[in-house]
């Protein structure tokens, strides 16, 4: 097995390396941040293995990016829309039903919004659907869903970890009273479509 983690050798930044628990094994993956900007390291995070591959997220300047390694520096690479503005800012990388998601802000003047890996094509597709509202948000007690007559089959409630922790069938409002105060997903299934909206709980 290895062990990927940041780490400075005095001449680059904190940057990505990996380890055998050898010495020869031990070794900085890629020199990912070549500028001077965010005191030239990459300071990759965020670590999530999915497909037998490790991504995560890393610096590049004033951006951070979603990256992928295989363990060679030919093989790590950054993941990112055909199209984008600097700066960008990705984080909160995880993994549910078998797909990786993350949260990342690519446009300035939308925010940050919930995209999901295209495993096939290596892209990133935002996971929001216009057709599909939540509200209110913040919420406290009840979250209703407006769906535009798409027919919402089913609502599951997904913390930040991944974990689903609550199930609704053919409702279009969820009791979250009993939820602790923080971020969630809620991921909408109707008859058309699977969206994923992320809300706060007061």
């Amino acid at each position: 097995g290895k062990v990927y983690f940041q780490a400075t050798d005095g001449i680059h930044a904190e940057e990505l390396w990996v380890t055998d628990g050898t010495e020869a094994g031990t070794y900085m993956v890629k020199d990912i941040n070549t500028t001077t900007q965010n005191y030239g390291g990459s300071f990759p995070d965020n670590f999530t293995v999915y497909n037998n591959k490790l991504y995560f997220t890393a610096a590049d300047g004033n951006s951070t990016h979603l990256w992928v390694t295989d363990g060679t520096e030919a093989g790590t690479v950054k993941i990112a829309p055909a199209t984008y503005e600097e700066p960008t800012s990705v984080n909160y990388l995880f993994l549910f039903e078998d797909e990786l998601f993350f949260m990342a802000q690519y446009q300035t003047s939308v925010g940050k919004e919930l995209y999901k890996l295209d495993a096939t094509t290596m892209g990133v597709a935002d996971y929001s659907l216009e057709k599909i509202n939540i509200y209110p948000n913040p919420v406290k007690d009840v979250l209703h869903i407006l769906d535009n007559n798409l027919n919402t089959q089913i609502i599951s409630i997904i913390s930040t970890t991944g974990q689903v922790v609550q199930k609704i069938f053919n409702q279009n409002q969820v009791d979250v009273s009993s939820l602790s105060p923080g971020i969630y997903y809620a991921k909408i299934e109707t008859n058309e479509n699977i969206v994923v909206k992320k809300f706060i709980k007061k």
